[in-house]
């Protein structure tokens, strides 16, 4: 472990052995699901191995993003490209573009960001700063909500790509639920 203190054998709870055997159900139950991966200097010479090793348990979509605080080196950079190229090419050569998904290849990155979410994360964990918001604390408040902002746009996307995907029924003032009970989309209105 880079930080932190090593947990003993007997204390050890969520390691991989324990995740990764409920893989098979949790794709049963949620077969279009995807899962996010958040990387660091130290996992940036495992990219491609672990994008690959998460396609080959059956997971389609990797949202995979870095981390945005201080923790890079200097030459993470060619590192981090050449990573980059070996799943690419293994991406292609593979065919895994055809019925798989990156986000590190979506067309909507790369582009310049807005001036108002500039160096802003997108993976919402910032969340649970909801509760540690004081009334003196401006700037951390206007972090969240424009995090909270760009996290349910994300959510939205997810939401209007499936339903073109699945040709969900629409209404203009509906939205869609879905009962987890029975894994049924509903349209409310």
């Amino acid at each position: 472990m880079e930080q932190g203190i090593m947990p003993k054998p007997e204390e050890e709870r969520g390691s991989y052995a324990d995740v990764v055997k409920n893989i098979p159900l949790w794709l049963e139950q949620f077969p279009e699901d995807s899962t996010k991966v958040t990387i660091s200097s130290a996992d940036i010479p495992y990219i491609c191995e672990s994008v690959l090793h998460l396609y080959s348990l059956g997971i389609h979509e990797v949202n995979i993003n870095v981390v945005f605080e201080d923790v890079w080196k200097e030459g993470d950079d060619r590192l981090f490209q050449d990573q980059l190229m070996q799943l690419a090419d293994a991406i292609i050569d593979g065919g895994y573009y055809r019925d798989y998904a990156c986000s590190f290849f979506s067309e909507h990155i790369g582009k310049p960001m807005d001036i108002k979410s500039e160096n802003q994360n997108w993976c919402g964990a910032g969340m649970m700063l909801a509760q540690v918001l004081t009334a003196d604390n401006t700037e951390l408040y206007e972090r969240l909500v424009a995090d909270m902002g760009k996290t349910s746009s994300l959510f939205q996307n997810w939401w209007d790509r499936m339903s073109a995907k699945y040709q969900w029924e629409a209404s203009e003032n509906g939205s869609w639920e879905i009962n987890f009970d029975t894994c049924d989309i509903l349209l409310s209105e």
